[in-house]
């Protein structure tokens, strides 16, 4: 049993601390200038002990990507970047 809420990320975190929070082929969206914004209020709407899991794109997969793909994935990262923007996070 579940239950679903619509929620823009980049307002704030949700009201409730979750056990896991995931975003899966959304962060390439998001353009770099709000993406720890985005990520934060994920992290944000954790409980104390809950689990964050985040997954996109890699920048690499774009050679590959259709001309229409490209457009809506502003925000595509290596292993690496994506790395270091989660260790920023985690510190804060």
């Amino acid at each position: 049993k579940f239950s679903c809420q619509l929620h823009d990320m980049l307002s704030g975190p949700l009201n409730n601390n979750f056990e896991g929070v995931y975003s899966l082929d959304v962060l390439e969206h998001i353009s770099r200038n709000d993406e720890r914004v985005f990520v934060k209020n994920m992290g944000d709407s954790l409980a104390p002990q809950g689990d964050l899991l985040v997954g996109s794109p890699s920048i690499q997969s774009q050679t590959y990507a259709s001309p229409g793909s490209k457009v809506g994935h502003v925000n595509c990262k290596d292993h690496n970047q994506l790395k270091k923007l989660m260790k920023k996070l985690e510190c804060q």
